[in-house]
């Protein structure tokens, strides 16, 4: 679909589950379907990848974005590294791009990951 939403699975051992459990907490929308999605190591952002040819920088508890990386094509991939500094972006476009998640207004770097065979569309 369109947007990523992030449900409340938290409970305590041995407890009943509470009311909330189980029950969508927060929508994070997009104009396009999403196609990827990784949170930072400490929980604390989440990155989004959709067929708009946009990845989405989100603080969680935040309805907004609080980047954007553009594209070229669609972007269906994304992670982290283990200190959630750097994000990977990888698209329809065949280039795995690496950015500085503090600085995200360019890649630091972009790799050729694979030939693009087909042709794109959207």
């Amino acid at each position: 679909g369109n947007a990523v939403v992030a449900w409340n699975v938290a409970v305590e051992p041995g407890q009943p589950l509470p009311p909330e459990f189980g029950k969508p907490t927060q929508e994070f929308p997009h104009p396009a379907a999403v196609r990827g999605f990784a949170f930072t190591p400490d929980g604390g952002s989440l990155v989004t990848a959709a067929d708009d040819k946009k990845a989405r920088v989100w603080r969680v508890a935040s309805d907004q974005p609080r980047q954007t990386l553009g594209h070229p094509a669609l972007v269906d991939a994304v992670a982290f590294d283990k200190s959630g500094t750097l994000l990977a972006t990888g698209g329809h476009d065949g280039t795995l791009r690496i950015w500085d998640v503090a600085k995200a207004q360019q890649p630091l770097k972009t790799i050729p990951a694979h030939v693009v065979t087909t042709p794109q569309t959207v």
